[in-house]
């Protein structure tokens, strides 16, 4: 799907195209562009509420995506099973010029994966109960992550206690050597949750 001026272009438009050879100009334009009622700008997936993108409706999305990229690569002249995402923008820029000298508000092709927010599997059942016990925190992986790293603390602890009791505690003369690895920044833990995080989630 191509986004023109904040729609989604279908793919029934690289096929009317196919057919004409030619770019569409003028008043039939409009009348080969086929929308969808999609939102194409990002949304914050924490308050979207249970629905939006599914599983199933990302890979129509990226079928219709294929479908028009091959239909691209034909009008071009060039060929579909090497068209990049490079020569992509090149022919949007080519076939939809625009003055507009706000980058988001021209036309654009781009594989759903770019276009539409990344989010977690469905987390409720059909009736709306979540499976998860710490649904309701509005951050179920960042505090699943605590409460598993604040559950294996303790049983490392009671371990020591338990060698200390037996007197088998070793004494540890090296220190670990922590080379190669670093905490994690906010972006990176976001990305990785899935969830929006603030400064003090990250500070503690």
């Amino acid at each position: 799907a191509v986004v023109v001026g904040g729609m989604v272009v279908g793919s029934s438009v690289w096929r009317a195209v196919g057919r004409l050879g030619k770019p569409l100009v003028g008043s039939k334009a409009p009348r080969l562009i086929c929308t969808s009622s999609a939102a194409v700008q990002r949304k914050d997936v924490a308050t979207s509420g249970p629905e939006k993108y599914t599983e199933a409706f990302i890979k129509k999305q990226i079928e219709e995506f294929n479908i028009g990229k091959r239909h691209l690569a034909n009008m071009m002249g060039e060929d579909p099973e090497t068209f990049t995402q490079e020569d992509i923008d090149k022919a949007i820029a080519y076939l939809f010029p625009s003055g507009l000298f706000e980058k988001r508000a021209r036309p654009i092709m781009k594989h759903p994966t770019e276009i539409f927010p990344k989010q977690r599997a469905i987390q409720w059942d059909e009736d709306g109960r979540p499976f998860h016990f710490l649904f309701y925190t509005g951050k179920q992986s960042y505090y699943s992550v605590m409460h598993e790293m604040y559950s294996k603390l303790l049983r490392i602890q009671a371990h020591q206690d338990q060698m200390r009791a037996q007197g088998l505690l070793p004494k540890i003369k090296d220190q670990f050597d922590l080379i190669g690895s670093r905490w994690l920044i906010k972006e990176e833990l976001e990305e990785m949750l899935v969830e929006k995080l603030s400064d003090q989630d990250v500070s503690n």
